[in-house]
């Protein structure tokens, strides 16, 4: 489906009514994103803060940008980046909670598979990087809607995220390294 296809266009041309078709189809995604990147509590009221200022700015809304998807993730990483100054206290908790089993809404998969050091590479990762690299993974975008919602080259993200991910992959391959193998319940270095 191309974006001029999108039912949701005209949802954002319309009244509140039309603009539900918009929510229910971007919500879930939208939720999930925010919640994995900000926490459950944080992350439904910034989901509940794009959608009404996304209603609020439907009339600026440029389809020959991109799809309503990259729209809404651009507003969202607005809504993100005013939680910026206490990201670094999140990952850091994410990296000493990591493999605990966390709390989690309905809906959202469970940060079950983030190891404390995959958490820490995470926190260390460049903003501009970690950002593309969390639309991808964690909001399911495509690199191209990611391009639309950080508003940058699709050549930019495709690096970014690349990057990103060889980054956290020696990350967690120097952690593996240095850990000591256990076997038998003794350690060995």
């Amino acid at each position: 489906m191309t974006h001029d296809d999108d039912p949701c266009v005209a949802g954002l041309c319309g009244d509140a009514e039309a603009f539900a078709v918009v929510y229910e189809r971007h919500g879930p995604a939208i939720l999930r994103y925010l919640t994995r990147r900000l926490g459950p509590d944080v992350g439904q009221d910034a989901a509940h803060d794009v959608f009404v200022r996304a209603f609020g700015l439907r009339a600026g809304y440029d389809r020959a940008r991109g799809t309503v998807a990259g729209w809404l993730f651009g507003i969202a990483l607005n809504v993100a980046s005013e939680h910026r100054r206490a990201d670094g206290r999140r990952l850091r908790a994410l990296e000493r909670l990591a493999g605990e089993t966390p709390r989690s809404s309905p809906g959202v998969a469970p940060r079950a598979e983030l190891t404390p050091a995959l958490a820490g590479a995470l926190r260390r990762l460049p903003a501009k990087e970690r950002e593309a690299l969390l639309l991808v993974v964690w909001g399911e975008l495509s690199y191209a809607e990611a391009a639309v919602a950080l508003d940058i080259p699709l050549g930019t993200v495709r690096s970014r995220v690349s990057r990103a991910r060889t980054t956290l992959h020696d990350a967690v391959a120097d952690h593996r390294r240095a850990a000591p193998a256990i076997t038998n319940g003794d350690a060995h270095v």
